[in-house]
């Protein structure tokens, strides 16, 4: 999540008037961000401590206000007494963060305008086709979110989920990043996917033109150009690249779910990235299995009827979203 849409969605946070998916983006950036995470806690810590205020809102000039914090944290000794405190240091920094975002908020109350974060929640039931200020074009999967700041001059996105990009072109200074569960896309104009349904799990898979697919600290990075693959794992902070090979890549855009003699092995992972859902086997050799047929806008349990009926197989369903496979399976 680039820094400005973090700042404003963080002081939203402190200040209570935070929305449930604002919250959930916050969530999961401190999840893969430790860091942030734990200035956080000593923010809100601050942030707290800090009370009501209640009176006329003066702005303050941060650098004069640091001086006088450092003056009395120091006990006047100034920067003198920093290599025998550290912490006070870190304290002093962490106390003029704070203030910045404290006066971030005062303006922030005080007029609607300053309001820049323009966000965009799917909800489970419906796909969204969406126009960026840009021109580009996004297709959201259901239950997913987009979030960029107004004015769009940095054209910067961070997704939840899954969407289809068709990015327009602008000019080589115009790049198009979008920022995923530790990874960021960047395009100049193109047509692309990116998939962060699997919670430990980023794939991006190009149609058109050429994508810069990469971790955040940009420590794992790859180009892929049309019909090319990235994946990145976040268990193991690395991205693989390969070859699009899966006909049903794009079946939560379609709707349709194509199998011809596939083995269980490769029917299985794409029901669970299309539905949602996972699937564990008693007997290896289920995998084995072979099935023929098209689905087009089907629900999941007509699929499993059809492939229990036809290659005797027992879907049981352990819980919400969990199938546990039994059968004699395929030699």
């Amino acid at each position: 999540m680039n820094e400005e849409l973090y700042t404003a969605l963080l002081v939203k946070s402190l200040s209570g008037n935070a929305s449930k998916d604002e919250r959930t983006l916050l969530e999961a950036e401190w999840e893969s961000n430790e860091r942030r995470l734990r200035e956080f806690e000593e923010l809100k810590r601050l942030w707290e401590v800090t009370g009501e205020y209640e009176g006329d809102v003066e702005i303050p000039d941060t650098d004069i206000a640091f001086s006088r914090f450092e003056s009395v944290a120091f006990n006047g000794q100034g920067k003198r007494d920093a290599v025998i405190r550290p912490l006070w240091v870190r304290v002093a920094s962490i106390a003029a963060v704070a203030l910045v975002l404290i006066t971030a908020l005062m303006i922030w109350n005080d007029g609607a305008q300053y309001d820049t974060v323009d966000m965009v929640s799917v909800t489970s039931e419906e796909m969204k086709k969406m126009q960026l200020p840009d021109g580009s074009v996004i297709e959201l999967d259901e239950g997913s979110t987009i979030t960029y700041s107004l004015p769009f001059e940095q054209r910067e996105v961070t997704l939840e989920g899954r969407a289809l990009f068709d990015v327009q072109h602008l000019d080589e200074d115009s790049p198009f990043v979008v920022f995923s569960k530790g990874t960021r896309t960047t395009v100049l104009g193109t047509v692309f996917t990116v998939d962060a349904i699997d919670g430990k799990k980023v794939a991006v898979y190009v149609e058109e033109g050429k994508v810069a697919f990469e971790s955040n600290d940009r420590s794992e990075h790859v180009l892929l150009t049309k019909g090319n693959q990235g994946s990145w794992d976040d268990q193991t902070r690395t991205i693989e690249k390969s070859e699009i090979d899966d006909t049903n890549i794009m079946s939560w855009q379609s709707g349709i779910l194509n199998f011809d003699n596939e083995r269980m092995e490769a029917i299985l992972p794409d029901l669970e990235r299309h539905y949602g859902v996972r699937f564990t086997v008693e007997n290896e050799e289920i995998l084995d299995c072979t099935y023929k047929a098209i689905f087009e806008h089907a629900e999941i349990e007509e699929i499993l009827d059809e492939l229990g009926f036809g290659l005797n197989l027992e879907f049981n369903q352990t819980s919400e979203g969990y199938f546990e496979i039994a059968g004699v399976g395929c030699k």
